[in-house]
């Protein structure tokens, strides 16, 4: 059986402690490499550091993909528009 924490105490706990941690349904989890700022995107979520950070590559790739071809259509748009001359 796992002690359940609440957010205020994670969050108290927080403000001092060097080592960051992980806030999932109750449970906290020592980190390594995460910042303040992903455990509270994380917590604002409702999901886990790491499925944030995931989620945010995923974002980042489909951005990159999009502006690719966002690009691309432009690019032969303005060949079409100085071809026809206007």
């Amino acid at each position: 059986m796992r002690n359940i924490v609440s957010v205020d105490d994670y969050l108290l706990g927080e403000e001092n402690s060097p080592v960051k941690h992980e806030y999932v349904d109750g449970a906290v989890f020592a980190m390594a490499g995460a910042t303040a700022e992903h455990n509270e995107i994380a917590m604002m979520l409702g999901c886990s550091v790491g499925n944030s950070k995931s989620q945010l590559h995923k974002a980042r790739k489909r951005l990159r993909e999009l502006l690719h071809e966002v690009r691309h259509y432009a690019a032969h748009r303005l060949l079409e528009i100085a071809a026809s001359g206007a």
